[in-house]
C-alpha cells in the first residue's frame, strides 16, 4: 500500500472559501417566537408573529417548521 503524502495543491481553495456551515443562534427573540409557535400547535391555533425587521422572526419560524410535524408557514 503506498503511503499518503499530503500535497498541498489537492485541494479547491475557493470550495473551501464558500463553504458555509449554517448556524443558528437561540437568541432570547428566538426562543419567544419558537414558545410562540409550539403554544400555537399545541392549542391548536395559528399565530402571527410581528416585529422588526432583522429579529429573526424568519428564520426561528423556519427552524421551527424544519424540526417539528405538521408546521405550516403562510408567508
Amino acid at each position: 500500500m503506498d503511503e499518503y503524502e499530503f500535497n498541498v495543491n489537492h485541494f479547491d481553495l475557493e470550495k473551501i472559501k464558500k463553504f458555509e456551515q449554517p448556524v443558528t443562534i437561540r437568541t432570547e427573540n428566538f426562543e419567544t417566537i419558537t414558545y410562540a409557535c409550539r403554544e400555537a400547535q399545541a392549542y391548536s391555533r395559528m399565530t402571527a408573529i410581528i416585529g422588526d425587521s432583522g429579529y429573526g422572526k424568519t428564520k426561528a419560524i423556519q427552524d421551527y417548521a424544519e424540526t417539528n410535524n405538521n408546521v405550516y408557514v403562510i408567508p
